[in-house]
């Protein structure tokens, strides 16, 4: 898993030589797939299914990118659909992502994907004082979701927020964006 530490994922990136390689494997699987997204999950969702399109295509993957209405998206589209653009924001700790998004039978859970393996060390990562063995653990947990679950991450975004100096109480937020999305409670204008 030396890769993860990589600065660049670029096409040189051992995860697609991987794919590409195992294209082989695909032989005689039905790899086309309808790729369902809107703006809703996040600004510039469908355009981001184009690209998950033409990524695929060098692995032999034949997706078809349908656009869906933006005013249904989370109540008919999300976890309704085989396969659908979302988005994550951060969590605070490894753990509790992995356990929203990725434990087996969790109401989000998108790829329905359940792994004893997976549950076993969610378990040992939430009791686990020592970090450096808790972070081995999340890195485990990592490693099955990727080559075991049913998820693509296609891309990490990363968020920038920036204040005026005129603005007084502005802090950096581990869990998301805007402070947390409560900057309108904590900030005031000096």
């Amino acid at each position: 898993m030396d890769w993860i530490e990589s600065e660049s994922f670029g096409l040189d990136c051992p995860l697609l030589a991987d794919l590409f390689a195992g294209r082989e494997a695909l032989e005689g699987l039905e790899t086309a797939v309808e790729l369902s997204a809107a703006d809703p999950a996040f600004p510039n969702a469908v355009d981001v299914a184009v690209l998950m399109q033409e990524s695929g295509t060098p692995a032999g993957i034949d997706a078809t990118v349908k656009r869906e209405p933006n005013d249904g998206d989370w109540s008919n589209v999300w976890m309704q659909k085989p396969y659908v653009v979302s988005n994550w924001t951060t969590r605070p700790t490894p753990g509790m992502m992995f356990s929203v998004a990725f434990a087996c039978g969790a109401p989000w859970a998108e790829a329905y994907w359940c792994n004893d393996q997976f549950e076993q060390l969610m378990k040992a990562g939430q009791t686990e004082t020592d970090f450096a063995k808790r972070r081995q653990i999340y890195w485990d947990m990592q490693e099955l979701a990727s080559n075991d679950g049913g998820n693509v991450i296609f891309a990490f975004p990363t968020d920038l927020d920036a204040y005026h100096e005129s603005v007084g109480g502005a802090e950096p937020d581990g869990g998301n964006r805007l402070m947390g999305a409560r900057i309108s409670e904590r900030v005031w204008i000096s």
